[in-house]
């Protein structure tokens, strides 16, 4: 060491400790005057959560390379799906059928010399329940618990999984139903069929991988806020599985599928119910439609959502990430799950990380622009046909944004997955300048029958305005959780990106001298707590408070229009959700299936 020169002291407490160690390191050092530069500081870091990981999809090829962003940021649980996709198998989708490729076996090695020396637990999942039955009762794809054959077979890639240093997840989900003949005529209950097949697994594998861990996705991974939509009881299901070994790990995905907001209830009821702590594994964290983020958004879920101590409830945490489209928010996960008392929303330092120093303008530029096509949804509907030149105008803006990005960072594309975000809008604008409307004058008819059955609305005296109508919520589609089929939209937390929806519509002078009353077919969202909303016409207040509307079912509420919020020409209705939520996927929610403005029922 050169006299007077400062020293640099990394130090872990074992060896995975001090790959963290160089990770952060690694975030101190910067570059001036095209040298390397190092600040200066003394760092004592200790994560809050052990395990930390992902459940990541991967496309073709690039498993690799995020393996090594895994280590940059201090992920130490990753659990890796669609690896076989990286291996040549024969045709069909039961590739658990075949003899493991070799080309597999060498990848997975090498996936295993990387993360073995740095005592990483990674994982691999294996789903073997796939396909239908045909009509006459042949198996296609679906396993046969009861059957020694497909057991071998499952347990030939769980082995070469272990043989590699990797541990296994078994998912059930899903697919599960309908259940194999042969099986049902052996085990009465799903519970009972899936406890014999894990448990034979185990017991197999810990003979012969005696470090080798289990992980199982049951077939009801979620609770208790939703219902089972299944056809076997959850509850009793999952009482069933909890005989499977206690050293077999269990996931969970919060009290509703794609959960975001978890209380201690929902935790305390998950251990009870199945004997053990769970890893929990969270598709949620985007607030844009179909829970996209886009590389610049901040993220503020994650200290709402969980309350203090939550890690400390659960055996591990994953979030769901396609990457590279959720790579930045990976990163925040990754944050959080460090030292959830520091966290900061902003995603300038992890975006800048990927994609290069002095990129966060730039990448906010697209974000933000992307975030105006929420309100589409990618889909082709007659309120995007009426605003196609402002799309057209927006898609032009997203372009220049996007090419000047790309040309400054060429790294763009391999860590953020924009470019498959700008596509989705250009093919939006094509098919927009291609629009058949007679698909959706059908729709617009059926529930037009329903506004006369239910309402007493009359054509060409009341105004009926449907949920193609409506801009800026979810993009209308067709809803039948737990209700009658019916065409929808919604709206969802004030701080997610479809959080209040309006449409226009022309009154003539006639209609102004008769008293109105807005009537509204819709439902509450899946939860007891009632979702706050705020319904306004030509921005007089119509309602303000918990949605009038039960849940599990469309029903009405009317509201009375007072005099003078009416005018000649063009009107607006508005309804937002004033939850401060940044949930994109569960309660809270409105929903909304027709609106009927007419004479009130006083006057008729």
């Amino acid at each position: 060491m050169s006299k007077g020169k400062p020293v640099i002291i990394l130090k872990g407490r074992d060896i995975q400790g001090l790959a963290w160690a160089v990770a952060s390191f690694n975030q101190l050092v910067n570059k001036q005057k095209g040298l390397p530069v190092v600040r200066k500081a003394k760092v004592i870091d200790y994560p809050a959560s052990l395990k930390r990981g992902a459940w990541i999809n991967f496309r073709k090829g690039t498993v690799f390379k995020w393996i090594h962003y895994m280590l940059a940021f201090k992920m130490n649980y990753p659990l890796f799906l669609r690896i076989f996709q990286i291996a040549k198998l024969p045709g069909g989708k039961s590739y658990w059928r075949y003899p493991v490729p070799e080309n597999l076996k060498i990848n997975l090695r090498k996936m295993g010399a990387i993360m073995n020396p740095l005592d990483i637990e990674w994982w691999v999942g294996i789903a073997p329940i796939r396909g239908k039955f045909s009509r006459k009762g042949k198996d296609t794809d679906k396993i046969n618990v009861a059957s020694d054959k497909d057991f071998e077979s499952v347990y030939n890639y769980v082995a070469a999984i272990a043989d590699t240093g990797g541990n296994v997840m078994l998912l059930f989900d899903d697919t599960r139903f309908p259940r194999h003949p042969d099986e049902k005529e052996k085990f009465k209950s799903t519970g009972k069929a899936d406890t014999y097949f894990v448990n034979k697994l185990y017991n197999r594998l810990h003979k012969e991988f005696p470090k080798t861990k289990l992980m199982f996705l049951p077939v009801h991974y979620w609770g208790p806020g939703a219902p089972a939509a299944y056809p076997e009881p959850r509850d009793k299901y999952l009482q069933e599985v909890s005989k499977i070994n206690k050293d077999v790990i269990f996931t969970w995905n919060g009290p509703y599928v794609c959960s975001a907001k978890i209380t201690p209830a929902h935790t305390k009821w998950i251990q009870k119910t199945i004997k053990r702590k769970p890893v929990a594994i969270i598709f949620n964290g985007g607030t844009h439609i179909y829970r996209r983020h886009y590389v610049a958004d901040a993220v503020h879920g994650w200290p709402q959502w969980y309350y203090k101590g939550f890690l400390n409830d659960v055996d591990g945490y994953m979030l769901g990430a396609d990457v590279p489209s959720l790579a930045t928010l990976l990163i925040k996960s990754l944050d959080y799950l460090w030292n959830p008392e520091a966290y900061l929303p902003s995603a300038e330092i992890a975006s800048q990380a990927l994609v290069g120093p002095g990129s966060y303008p730039y990448l906010k530029k697209v974000s933000k622009t992307l975030g105006y096509f929420d309100k589409w949804g990618d889909k082709v509907t007659p309120g995007a046909a009426r605003n196609i030149v402002q799309i057209k105008k927006k898609v032009q803006e997203l372009e220049k944004a996007y090419n000047i990005c790309r040309k400054k960072y060429p790294k763009l594309n391999v860590w953020t997955g924009l470019k498959y975000r700008v596509e989705d809008q250009k093919r939006l604008l094509k098919r927009l300048g291609k629009i058949n409307l007679k698909k959706f004058i059908k729709a617009g008819e059926a529930v037009k029958k329903y506004a006369i059955k239910e309402t007493g609305f009359v054509p060409g005296k009341d105004i009926l305005l449907v949920s193609y109508d409506f801009v800026g919520g979810a993009v209308p589609k067709e809803y039948s959780f737990r209700c009658e089929k019916r065409l929808a939209t919604w709206v969802r937390g004030k701080q997610t990106r479809i959080n209040h929806m309006n449409t226009a519509f022309r009154l003539p002078d006639t209609a102004l001298s008769h008293a109105k009353e807005l009537v509204i077919c819709g439902q509450n969202d899946d939860s007891e707590k009632k979702c706050p909303i705020e319904i306004t016409l030509n921005g007089n207040k119509v309602y303000k408070g918990p949605a009038p509307f039960k849940r599990f079912g469309w029903n009405l509420h009317s509201f009375k229009i007072e005099p003078g919020w009416l005018k000649e020409g063009r009107n607006t209705l508005s309804i937002k959700c004033l939850a401060d939520s940044f949930v994109g996927h569960g309660p809270p929610f409105f929903m909304l299936n027709y609106a009927v403005l007419m004479n009130s029922s006083e006057n008729k």
